[in-house]
């Protein structure tokens, strides 16, 4: 099972690990973070179908700050 662990964006300080599953609910009150997440998840499953689609990307990512810069 996938997890992700946030710090320090947006209203997220610290999430701890959360485990990934095919269907999560996300449950919270107005402005704690939970569109941050999402955008977040969203944008790492389109890195990981890039990576997977062609394995070159995995470099163009994992090297000079690509992935914290994006």
């Amino acid at each position: 099972m996938a997890s992700i662990a946030i710090k320090n964006i947006g209203p997220l300080s610290d999430t701890g690990t959360l485990k990934i599953g095919q269907f999560n609910i996300i449950i919270g009150k107005q402005s704690t973070g939970k569109s941050t997440l999402l955008k977040i998840l969203c944008f790492c499953k389109w890195i990981e179908k890039r990576i997977m689609i062609d394995e070159d990307n995995l470099y163009n990512y994992s090297h000079y700050s690509r992935f914290l810069k994006e």
